[in-house]
């Protein structure tokens, strides 16, 4: 049975969109089963969400850790401070991201910084 180039077009949307339904529900039992935190950590669901469109677009991130960061308190203009533990190249234009991290232990990093290379 041959379909016009339309109804080809809308067929596919609709295929997309019920893969993205499918997806919205897999992150709502997610957010259900406490995943992101109660309440919820809007930080890890925004970065869920980017690691899923980003894999729905074919793309694999790669997390690469350049850093713990602690919150500098006796400083007027400098917020957070850490230090690498090994030469690290960043190239150009790479997206930069920076996690909360929640920890009891009073030493560990308040943040976190990695930068996301992809595999294609």
């Amino acid at each position: 049975m041959y379909y016009s180039k339309s109804v080809r077009l809308r067929f596919k949307a609709h295929e997309g969109l019920r893969f993205l339904m499918g997806k919205v529900e897999d992150m709502n039992r997610r957010i259900a089963t406490g995943e992101f935190g109660n309440p919820v950590d809007q930080n890890k669901l925004n970065a869920a969400w980017a690691e899923l469109v980003e894999r729905m677009q074919g793309r694999v991130p790669n997390y690469t850790n350049v850093s713990g960061l602690w919150a500098d308190e006796n400083s007027d203009k400098v917020a957070y401070s850490g230090r690498t533990q090994e030469d690290i190249h960043i190239p150009a234009g790479t997206k930069l991201l920076c996690f909360h991290r929640d920890s009891d232990n009073e030493r560990a990093p308040d943040l976190g910084l990695v930068y996301v290379t992809y595999d294609d």
